[in-house]
């Protein structure tokens, strides 16, 4: 990946919510096999359909994906097998890239920034977080938002921490 571009953790989530609005899931999840033909008409009909939308699910998963990733599921021969290959790929991806911002989470201060900016800042991190499925219960985010705060809430922030 060059400098430049920056791996989009969401998409994955984005192209499943679409294929679960199509109902087309089952054929990325491998619940929906294609049926061997016993060569008479129905069955072959049945396989005919599933190859056809078996190779469009795999040419949209192609097209999505950038092109210095389309190299790695390119050689892919089912829509399952691309998607299994993504999820590998991004699963280890994304829990590093959870890791890093949960990093940021415990580290960000609110040094000289408004209330508001600094809760924008934090919310946008936690958003980030919950939109690759690591996301963060709302009592950690209340420990990450009051120990980022600084000495200047340190009378509001003791009694919530309390609690």
């Amino acid at each position: 990946m060059n400098s430049g571009e920056r791996l989009n953790y969401s998409w994955p989530v984005q192209f499943e919510a679409l294929l679960i609005g199509y109902d087309l899931l089952d054929y990325v999840t491998g619940d929906h096999p294609c049926l061997s033909s016993n060569n008479t008409p129905t069955s072959t009909l049945h396989k005919s359909h599933w190859v056809r939308q078996d190779k469009l699910i795999l040419s949209a998963i192609l097209a999505f994906t950038t092109p210095t990733i389309t190299p790695f599921i390119s050689t892919a021969k089912t829509s399952k097998d691309a998607w299994l290959k993504l999820h590998t790929m991004y699963a280890s991806k994304s829990r590093t890239r959870a890791l890093q911002l949960k990093v940021e989470l415990t580290l960000i201060k609110r040094e000289n920034k408004t209330v508001q900016e600094y809760l924008h800042t934090v919310k946008t991190l936690a958003d980030e977080i919950a939109l690759i499925d690591h996301p963060i219960s709302a009592n950690d985010l209340t420990l990450y938002i009051l120990n980022g705060l600084g000495p200047d809430f340190r009378e509001v922030a003791a009694p919530i921490r309390a609690r």
